[in-house]
């Protein structure tokens, strides 16, 4: 697989001018491919992504939105419009355009609109979001993105719908979800290809 994508990106690359990176995430406890990555020239980097894991068996709690929001899948180009917008505010500037999301929609293998979840006010203004990603061949489950407007925080919105997200997904099979957040912290786990800079 990193033979493919080595020369994917090399064939990609638009100028040798051009510097591109391939990166790939390993987990800490993963010496094997650490081994495979240091062999073919990849780096340790200071970028950090935490999974947070829970049991599906076990009881999830209930919903308890605040009166005035509920909670539903994405539904239409006003909602896709919508969303783009709010990750881009709530991730701080990490950007992704309306097409973006159309495309990511249509060609993500493991993407399902029925568990691309929204809070929305009682006017259909979109204040938080949750992605939850099923992997149906290994009965998993991934929350990412997940993220609420500044002006909507602290009123448990995310929350509810880590735990609406976890009731479709064990209604789909899931035993246990996998919460992801990515940091720039002193614990690598990404490996950056040194040779193609």
């Amino acid at each position: 697989m990193l033979d493919w994508a080595e020369q994917k990106r090399l064939q990609l690359k638009p100028a040798d001018s051009v510097t591109w990176v391939n990166r790939i995430n390993i987990f800490n406890c993963d010496r094997h491919r650490q081994d495979v990555a240091q062999r073919r020239g990849y780096e340790r980097t200071e970028r950090f992504s935490y999974y947070g894991k829970r049991d599906l068996s076990t009881a999830i709690s209930p919903t308890a939105l605040p009166k005035g929001y509920l909670i539903r899948p994405i539904s239409d180009l006003k909602d896709i419009e919508q969303r783009a917008v709010l990750h881009e505010i709530a991730a701080g500037g990490s950007r992704i355009t309306q097409a973006q999301y159309q495309t990511m929609m249509n060609q993500a293998f493991t993407y399902r609109q029925d568990l691309d979840l929204v809070v929305t006010t009682l006017d259909g203004q979109i204040v938080a979001f949750c992605t939850a990603w099923f992997d149906a061949r290994n009965k998993i489950g991934v929350f990412e993105p997940l993220g609420c407007h500044p002006d909507y925080r602290r009123r448990g919105l995310t929350r509810n719908l880590l735990y609406e997200g976890m009731r479709c997904l064990k209604r789909l099979g899931v035993q246990p979800g996998y919460v992801q957040v990515r940091f720039v912290l002193e614990k690598p786990n990404i490996w950056v290809d040194s040779r193609l800079q």
